[in-house]
């Protein structure tokens, strides 16, 4: 997304968000506003976060940036959560569900990104990481964040294994429908 577009979408969310959306009035506050907005969603669709927001339009405040990233990420099927934030997803799924609910955990880890569940894991697993003391020492959040990049990169390599198995099997039946002729 580029600068004109984060113009535009501030723009739609005063319209949504009329008395609540403060745009700066003075050009070097604006200036800095829009910078800010460009740096967090210059990653994002435009039409992805013009989506988010309206979306979001429904709520009687003006949704934070952040927020509004997500959610266009989210409907541009872009995965929503980055190592940086991983440990504190990490650290919110111990305090929701404890030691006792893993099955729980693991299932809104898995649905999150796939690559917690791996991170995860490969700390020993759902119950070491609720014994760590202080599961948000800096070590313990640099193994999260490495092992969420590996899971991330391990996740992309299987679907893209699965494409291609896809692929090849569909490849082989067609050489068997030519090998064997139509089906009677």
């Amino acid at each position: 997304m580029n600068t004109l577009e984060v113009r535009k979408l501030m723009t739609l969310c005063k319209g949504i968000w009329q008395r609540t959306f403060d745009v700066p009035s003075d050009p070097t506050s604006l200036e800095l506003m829009v910078a800010a907005w460009h740096d967090i969603l210059s990653d994002t669709p435009y039409d992805a976060a013009w989506a988010a927001v309206k979306r979001l339009s429904s709520q009687q405040y003006p949704a934070p940036v952040g927020l509004i990233r997500d959610e266009a990420n989210a409907i541009a099927g872009k995965p929503v959560l980055d190592a940086e934030q991983a440990p504190g997803e990490v650290l919110r799924l111990v305090k929701k569900f404890g030691w006792p609910n893993e099955g729980a955990a693991i299932a809104e880890a898995e649905q999150i990104d796939p690559a917690l569940v791996y991170a995860i894991n490969a700390l020993g697993g759902w119950l070491e990481v609720c014994k760590e003391p202080d599961p948000m020492t800096s070590s313990t959040r640099a193994q999260i964040r490495e092992a969420f990049k590996r899971g991330k990169e391990r996740h992309e390599r299987n679907q893209s294994l699965d494409e291609l198995r896809a692929a090849g099997l569909d490849t082989i039946g067609r050489h068997m429908d030519e090998i064997s002729g139509p089906a009677a």
